[in-house]
Formats: structure tokens, sequence, C-alpha cells
């Protein structure tokens, strides 16, 4: 009689365990179910997703290698004005050393002609009055 009252507890605590178990078999089966046509729905689409992610790697490639050349020509661009703005502020300062000198010592002569003529003035005035 034991061993049929435990056969029988045991028998209705399977019964009870397959009664919750099956709503989560079931969620699990649809889960599953979901999964499966998430991942077919994803490999069909991965192909073209690759080969779209292969185009813009190309292109984007193309544009950096392009953005080189044009930093490169621009470079090139730059230091080119660089070196002919050094020539012409180099030609600038032999220009003004070259000028300053004769201009200095013409205006020294003018100077003195100036002051010459001036103490001439006054000898040739002060004559006059005597």
């Amino acid at each position: 009689m034991i061993w049929e009252i435990s056969t029988l507890i045991a028998a209705i605590a399977i019964l009870v365990l397959v009664v919750y178990l099956v709503p989560a078999i079931n969620q699990f089966r649809r889960s599953m179910k979901r999964v499966e046509e998430v991942s077919n729905d994803l490999n069909g689409h991965l192909p073209k997703i690759m080969e779209n992610l292969d185009h813009v790697t190309a292109d984007l490639s193309q544009i950096m290698a392009a953005g080189r050349k044009q930093v490169s020509t621009l470079e090139t661009a730059v230091e080119e004005v660089k070196g002919l703005v050094d020539d012409v502020v180099g030609i600038e300062r032999k220009i003004k050393r070259q000028l300053d000198s004769p201009l200095i010592r013409t205006i020294g002569t003018v100077a003195a002609a100036a002051k010459a003529a001036q103490v001439f003035m006054n000898v040739i005035g002060s004559r006059k009055k005597r």
C-alpha cells in the first residue's frame, strides 16, 4: 500500500511538472522557430550586406587615395608659394638696401649743400650790412 501511495504521489508530481512544463516547452519551440526565421532572413540578406560593405570599403579607399593625392598637391603648391614669398621678400630687402645707400648719400649731400648755401647767404648778408 505504501508503494501504491508513493507511486500515486510520484505520478501526480510528474503530471504537475508536465502541466507546468508544456507551456514553457511550447514557448521555447516558438522562440526557436523565430530564431530560425531570423537566421534564415539574415542568411538571405547577409550576402547583399557584405557586397554593399565591399563597395563602401572600395569607395572609401578611393576617396582616401584621392584625398592623399590632393593633400600632396596642395603641400607642393604651398611650398612653391612659400618659396615665391621668400623670393619676393629677399628681392624687396635687396632693393631697399640698394636704394637706401645712394639715397642716404644723396640726402646727406643735399643737406650739406643746403647748409653751405645757408652759411654762404649768411656771410653775404652780414657783409652787406656792414
